[in-house]
């Protein structure tokens, strides 16, 4: 379901975000997909990103790596900051696969600079 045939898109409107916090995967805890945030949760949290990768298209929207700011509080009411692999077995594996390609992106894009 991912597709790398397309280019990063030139306006962000409608992009998908995995997001991570000191390395560790960021969670909505109220989504079925709850891996998978949305430009509006960026937005809503004002979540500040310190590094962002593009990895493809999913479902036919952008999709982006996120790395945001330590300092920030994340909503444990809603969100969890956990080790990638509690998604495993509560999401399809397509999922889990494009938050582990995520997390490989950012720490390729950490490690050489």
């Amino acid at each position: 379901m991912l597709d790398l045939d397309q280019s990063a898109p030139v306006h962000r409107n409608d992009a998908l975000h995995i997001v991570f916090q000191s390395g560790k995967l960021v969670m909505d805890m109220k989504s079925r997909q709850p891996c998978i945030l949305t430009d509006d949760d960026l937005t809503q949290n004002n979540w500040k990103v310190a590094r962002e990768q593009y990895i493809g298209h999913w479902a036919g929207q952008a999709c982006f790596a996120v790395e945001i700011d330590d300092i920030i509080a994340v909503d444990t009411m809603r969100y969890q900051v956990s080790n990638l692999y509690h998604l495993l077995g509560r999401v399809e594996d397509s999922v889990f696969a494009l938050a582990g390609r995520a997390a490989q992106l950012l720490d390729w894009q950490r490690d050489h600079r």
